[in-house]
């Protein structure tokens, strides 16, 4: 199976991302930041079993044939409370400090594009 991943940056200026409208919160936590993500498809449902969301390491590698993307888990894992609604997601987690200065660290929502 082949497959294509499109990396859609989400700042405070580009919430509003294709298929989907994101809201990110923060607090301060006890050694971290909490984050509250909410992901919220502008039409149709987020399908359960094709999507995902989770913490990982993220690194874009320039390779002669062009960029080279690579994802690695977290080790320890960090917990990601999901709410899954049809319409909406919700997702907390808390960021440890000495990881919130890792550019490397993504909070990665992965949806089925197509089929």
């Amino acid at each position: 199976m082949q497959g294509t991943t499109v990396e859609i940056p989400v700042t405070p200026i580009t919430l509003d991302a294709h298929f989907y409208l994101f809201s990110v919160s923060t607090n301060a936590a006890r050694d971290g930041v909490a984050f509250h993500v909410t992901m919220t498809a502008k039409s149709g449902v987020i399908e359960t079993n094709d999507s995902s969301a989770d913490l990982q390491f993220v690194t874009h590698t320039e390779e002669n044939s062009g960029l080279l993307v690579s994802c690695h888990s977290l080790r320890p894992t960090i917990p990601v409370q999901l709410k899954k609604e049809k319409h909406m997601w919700t997702a907390d987690f808390v960021i440890p400090d000495e990881l919130l200065s890792n550019p490397n660290l993504c909070f990665n929502f992965g949806f089925l594009a197509h089929s």
